[in-house]
């Protein structure tokens, strides 16, 4: 082989050498970079959750309580649940494909899941409460006229309204029976959430061992 072939040999491995080892530079950095996404994912996650979970428990708990001690055989409150519960989640739904440990992947999918299905839940019985109480409102308004119409002596008027009333009563009796019915439902959705909420958020903190303050992601009950 003659000099200058031998010095193009050389050339060229260098150069195929220097491509292969800039390839596997930048498929490195690319690979550290999807990494350090991950893990901040992993913090956005165990933030949102963790700071819904307490507040939603903050609201919730002392109903749950009265239920349980059969004070109420309803849950008696309206509440109303922010979507940005599942901001993080939804907005970083390929680097959740993307986290190596299997479990872990499938219990965040998994709570996830059944934290849309118990948002459904509250919407559901705060619809409930709010006929059962625009009922009962209307019950009360008319025994009121019925009675005003005693007051003064005025028998056919009386009559329509106590006619009107029983009517009424049906139906806010009918209200509350819903409200019964769908609460042990409702319980079980919580308390099915509750445990896995909470094995997550155990599996995340093991994973993230020094924690960011957390995000407030709102909701609110209603007032009314």
């Amino acid at each position: 082989m003659e000099c200058g072939q031998t010095n193009e040999l050389i050339t060229g491995l260098f150069t195929l050498g220097g491509v292969i080892l800039g390839s596997g530079m930048t498929f490195l950095g690319q690979y550290l970079l999807d990494k350090r996404r991950i893990q901040g994912v992993l913090h956005a996650l165990y933030e949102e959750l963790n700071s819904f979970w307490k507040q939603l428990k903050g609201e919730v708990d002392p109903y749950w309580k009265m239920f349980e001690r059969g004070a109420v055989k309803h849950f008696d409150c309206r509440l109303s649940l922010s979507p940005d519960y599942i901001t993080i989640y939804r907005s970083n739904a390929n680097f959740i494909g993307q986290i190596g440990d299997l479990e872990l992947r499938h219990k965040i999918v998994e709570v996830y899941m059944l934290l849309q299905a118990l948002m459904q839940g509250y919407a559901i019985n705060t619809k409930f409460l709010y006929e059962y109480l625009e009922v009962k409102d209307r019950h009360e308004e008319v025994v009121a006229k019925r009675e005003d119409a005693v007051a003064k002596r005025d028998e056919v008027e009386a009559n329509k309204n106590a006619i009107e009333a029983n009517g009424i009563k049906i139906l806010v009796e009918n209200s509350m029976r819903q409200l019964r019915i769908y609460a042990p439902q409702l319980k079980k959705e919580h308390d099915d959430f509750a445990k896995l909420v909470e094995k997550l958020l155990k599996m995340l903190k093991e994973k993230l061992p020094q924690q960011k303050p957390a995000i407030l992601y709102g909701f609110t009950k209603d007032s009314k």
